[in-house]
């Protein structure tokens, strides 16, 4: 079996079908600091989805937050590109007749903790800022989520 789909299917047996969690993508690459400039390491801006096939993408709440607007995601099912046929694994295939990110309107600390996952995985591990070296989807997405976390958007506490 495939690492990922390992990966998967370990994650599902694990928190069964109802999980909203995705598995987190891989750490960003860092720029190592010259000698000459030791004061920080930089983050490098990269696209999380490059080079990840669409089925890892449309399974995992953080890529897809990489890839497509919250707003367009919000309240809708996935994307027609990962609800295409053979994109989904049969045991994720009801994610394309549910609203994302939930069914049921989600509770207010979900856009809080998307935007910190969102964030970490960029190499932002404070949740703290959009720092401008953000992808600019990533730096919108994250600015949304956190005025949606603070207005109680859609959400329920």
């Amino acid at each position: 079996m495939h690492t990922m789909g390992m990966y998967l299917a370990s994650a599902l047996i694990a928190c069964g079908l109802g999980c909203n969690k995705s598995p987190a993508p891989p750490e960003p690459e860092k720029e190592s600091a010259s000698p000459a400039n030791s004061k920080a390491v930089k983050t490098k801006a990269k696209d999380l989805t490059a080079g990840r096939s669409m089925t890892e993408i449309c399974t995992n709440d953080v890529l897809l937050l990489t890839k497509y607007s919250v707003k367009s995601l919000m309240g809708t099912p996935l994307p027609k590109a990962c609800c295409a046929k053979g994109i989904l694994p049969a045991n994720q295939a009801y994610r394309c007749n549910l609203d994302w990110p939930s069914s049921d309107v989600p509770s207010c600390a979900t856009w809080s903790d998307l935007r910190k996952r969102l964030l970490a995985a960029h190499g932002v591990a404070d949740g703290s800022g959009t720092p401008q070296s953000l992808p600019p989807l990533v730096r919108e997405n994250a600015r949304v989520l956190d005025r949606w976390h603070k207005d109680a958007y859609a959400c329920q506490e």
